[in-house]
Parts: C-alpha cells; sequence; structure tokens
C-alpha cells in the first residue's frame, strides 16, 4: 500500500508519506516502536490549551478546558467554526486555527516529558 502513494497523497496523508519515506524497515532494527500522537513521549495538551485559550480570547471567544478535552482529535478549524457559531460571532476560522498553532509551536520549548515513558525510551545512534 505505501509503495503506491503518489506525491498528491502525501499532501493528504503526510503521516503514510513519514511511514513510506523514513520508516517501512524500521520494525526490523527494534523490538517495539512508540509512535508519538501528541501526548505520548510528552504531555503537550497544557500547552495546547493555553494556546487555544489565548487565540480564541484574542477573538472573544470563551473555550473552556472542560470543552477542550471534549473537544479532542476534532480540527482546529471545525473547533473554532463551532464555537464561534455558538457565541454568535463570525471570525476567519482558518486564520485564528493558523494563530494557534503558530503560538503552539512558539510555546513547545516548554513542554516536559512524561516520566514513565520517557525512562523507557532509547535513542538509536
Amino acid at each position: 500500500m505505501l509503495e503506491n502513494l503518489s506525491d498528491i497523497d502525501c499532501l493528504l496523508a503526510p503521516v503514510f508519506c513519514l511511514l513510506k519515506n523514513n520508516m517501512i524497515n524500521l520494525h526490523h532494527n527494534y523490538d517495539g516502536l512508540i509512535f508519538d500522537m501528541d501526548g505520548t513521549l510528552a504531555d503537550t495538551m497544557p500547552t495546547h490549551f493555553i494556546a487555544w485559550s489565548h487565540s480564541m480570547a484574542a477573538q472573544g471567544i470563551e473555550f473552556t478546558e472542560e470543552r477542550f478535552y471534549a473537544l479532542g482529535g476534532v480540527p482546529a478549524a471545525v473547533i473554532v467554526e463551532m464555537l464561534a457559531e455558538e457565541q454568535g460571532k463570525t471570525v476567519d476560522a482558518k486564520l485564528i486555527a493558523d494563530a494557534k498553532e503558530e503560538l503552539f509551536l512558539e510555546l513547545l520549548k516548554d513542554v516536559k516529558p512524561v516520566i514513565p515513558v520517557q525512562s523507557h525510551r532509547r535513542v538509536s545512534s
């Protein structure tokens, strides 16, 4: 399956292209692998919430922590559209979602590892 991915597929499914280009035979070299999908090796959720809080507050949109966790996995622009509509706001959802992601990337330096998982991590040389 991965061998048949086109350049267009890579634009639509970058994770599969990462697998195709860099990891397709990685399993031959290790007894186990941890694929970090945001939160496995590093606790990024609090940082995501901070970025969301600032980005949404700048638009006058309330986004509680409880709602943030309930919407985990929903695309950012969809979250913005949903909350804006609920709160009677008209906004550029993509612009706000992009601003949130940019702020998140700036805050990554403060993210802490998940210690129990980190203690089992082995870096290859």
